[in-house]
């Protein structure tokens, strides 16, 4: 069932991910921007440079798009396993209150305006 600590744990553990791969696309920016520097060189292959660094920042492109894929995956199940822990408990308050009302507690019993409660 739902349980909170649980959920904080999974969504601390997906944001660290894509956090680390955020970082992982600036740093990978980053070198290609140095890069540049070295392709502008005699007889460095600046093509070759490029295509690396495209093929690298697509991979963690594809990969932070899969983990914010999975969180998303994550968020739903948590959300769904939240409204059904909500339905429980209207139907358990619901049960209670039948219960009262059965065992004749005032807050629960009608007056003959059609009011519930304890007449002030």
């Amino acid at each position: 069932m739902f349980d909170l600590p649980d959920l904080g744990k999974d969504l601390e553990e997906h944001a660290q991910r894509i956090d680390a791969l955020k970082q992982e696309l600036h740093d990978l920016y980053a070198s290609f921007q140095a890069s540049s520097l070295f392709a502008a060189m005699p007889g460095a292959d600046p093509g070759a440079l490029v295509e690396q660094a495209q093929a690298k920042m697509r991979e963690v492109g594809r990969k932070l798009v899969e983990e914010l894929e999975n969180f998303q995956l994550v968020l739903r199940q948590r959300s769904r396993e939240a409204d059904q822990r909500l339905i429980h408990l209207a139907r358990a308050q619901q049960l209670a209150q039948q219960r009262l009302r059965e065992e004749g507690h005032p807050e629960f019993q009608e007056d003959s305006d059609g009011e519930r409660g304890v007449p002030q």
